[in-house]
């Protein structure tokens, strides 16, 4: 939903940009999650929650209260979006229709699509410096 609600909103030249800062939060939660972890371990055990339940149950929590705030307020595009004037709106809607002129695959995603990103070096490569990179970490620690 979050990307849907990115390539809807930002022009092609400016969604790589985007897109990594949100992958980069990635990193930021878990430096993160391991302090907020140490946090709520500390919490004493309360009925039949012990304290290694603690960290699931408020982290938990805090996912889907933020996720349903986000599915309510996060617009699907310029044109549904409360903060924007009508004005802002359609200078929005204008810079996207602009972008995405000579582009003849529309916004559905075909087979065909599936397959070149899956044999693509970028993906391939990218995949398997991930995997890799995570092993080659386990084997010496």
């Amino acid at each position: 939903m979050l990307r849907r609600g990115l390539l809807r909103s930002y022009r092609r030249q400016e969604l790589g940009f985007r897109t990594s800062i949100y992958i980069s939060a990635a990193s930021a939660s878990g430096a993160f999650g391991g302090l907020l972890a140490i946090g709520l371990s500390k919490i004493p055990p309360w009925g039949r929650i012990n304290t290694w339940r603690n960290i699931f149950f408020f982290e938990g929590l805090v996912t889907l209260v933020i996720a349903g705030l986000a599915f309510w307020l996060i617009p699907s595009g310029p044109e549904t979006a409360k903060f924007l004037t009508q004005e802002e709106k359609v200078v929005a809607v204008d810079r996207l229709r602009i972008d995405s002129a000579g582009t003849t695959e529309g916004n559905s995603t075909k087979p065909k699509h599936i397959w070149q990103a899956l044999t693509s070096v970028h993906v391939l490569g990218c995949g398997l410096g991930f995997f890799f990179g995570k092993s080659v970490l386990d084997i010496y620690h």
